[in-house]
């Protein structure tokens, strides 16, 4: 039980971080051009 909820916060973590830099990638792109 307690392995399975770090599993889900790590998940969530990583996602949220993919989800900021390619935001962050979208923009400075948008910006570069």
């Amino acid at each position: 039980m307690y392995n399975r909820k770090w599993v889900k916060i790590t998940a969530i973590v990583l996602a949220v971080l993919m989800a900021g830099s390619g935001l962050g990638v979208g923009i400075w792109a948008l910006f570069a051009m």
